[in-house]
């Protein structure tokens, strides 16, 4: 495999790499500057490793080193992928130009190469629309994106299913749900929470507990990726765990990550700091995802249990905030 990956320096993007560069492919990383005026724009650090601003056109300097490279495969996660950060029910002007314009140019380049390469886009379960009894997400349930981001996504599946009805790619879409792990950084819901306990802050301070979520394994989750790419399938697959969490119950995967070896300690104590935003009390549902066609497609469920995933997130951001002091000779 000979796979350019567009965002390689995100949370995605960069375990995908490391998953690929350990079986042998080789990469191609395509990365936003370092720094917001763009001036350190053109080739990175690492060998093979661009920075482009993909809001902008593809410099024809880039655009011949994908070229000469020659990729087998194209992984599209470059994304303004906070949900805030696209606008609130319809898509900024960042969120257009960044997930929709850029999007359009990444299939542009990859529909230069010979032979047609295959091209997982990376979309979002915010395609749906929301969910209320019925606990998963099937890919036949209607798209009605209620969030900027949302709708930035769904176009770019439109994009991609239109450039391989032409032959001029080989599309596949994948619809991930939310994953998490070793190595995410502070702004998403499970190393917000394991950030704290790794600083000793007590109590535990979260926004709310009243909501469910489906949260998968950064590791489970690259496998998928990789396992799609490398097989003859098309069309479009959720990626998830399959199952609703509640914030009670992340809280508890949490307390016995944190607990004492030995069985000691107490249940973390924890408080809510907008819990009475809504007088109903009412709980957040997200979406969990319907597995079974990715399932019958390449054979890929999660193997990672989620009480891992917690620990070993957990471990992650002690070492990070708390490093072993050097030796000294």
């Amino acid at each position: 495999m000979r796979a350019v990956i567009t965002g390689s320096n995100g949370f995605v993007g960069r375990n995908l790499a490391c998953a690929l560069h350990a079986a042998g492919a080789e990469v191609f990383g395509v990365t936003r500057p370092l720094h917001p005026d763009g001036k350190d724009a053109g080739w990175g650090d690492r060998p093979r490793e661009y920075r482009w601003d993909i809001s902008q056109a593809a410099p024809a300097e880039l655009i011949a080193a994908i070229e000469g490279f020659s990729p087998t495969h194209v992984f599209h996660f470059a994304a303004i992928s906070r949900v805030k950060d696209c606008g609130y029910r319809q898509p900024n002007a960042l969120a257009q130009s960044v997930n929709v314009e850029g999007t359009r140019r990444a299939i542009e380049i990859a529909s230069r190469i010979k032979p047609v390469p295959r091209f997982l886009f990376a979309s979002t379960s915010y395609v749906y629309a929301p969910k209320g009894g019925e606990p998963l997400c099937r890919e036949s349930d209607p798209c009605e994106p209620t969030t900027g981001y949302g709708v930035t996504k769904l176009a770019g599946e439109a994009m991609t299913h239109e450039a391989a009805a032409a032959g001029a790619i080989q599309g596949v879409v994948v619809r991930p749900f939310h994953h998490t792990g070793p190595g995410q950084s502070v702004g998403y819901v499970l190393p917000d929470w394991v950030a704290q306990i790794a600083r000793g802050e007590s109590p535990l301070k979260v926004r709310t507990l009243k909501f469910t979520i489906d949260l998968s394994d950064i590791r489970d989750a690259v496998r998928a990726y990789r396992m799609l790419a490398e097989r003859d399938v098309t069309g479009t697959f959720n990626l998830g765990a399959g199952v609703r969490r509640s914030g009670a119950e992340l809280v508890a995967a949490i307390s016995a990550a944190a607990a004492d070896p030995l069985g000691g300690g107490a249940p973390l104590s924890v408080i809510e700091t907008h819990a009475g935003e809504d007088p109903a009390g009412r709980v957040r549902h997200n979406p969990a995802a319907d597995i079974e066609k990715i399932a019958a497609a390449i054979g890929w469920r999660p193997e990672i249990p989620f009480e891992q995933t917690v620990a070993d997130t957990l471990e992650y951001w002690r070492h990070r905030l708390n490093p072993e002091p050097k030796a000294t000779g």
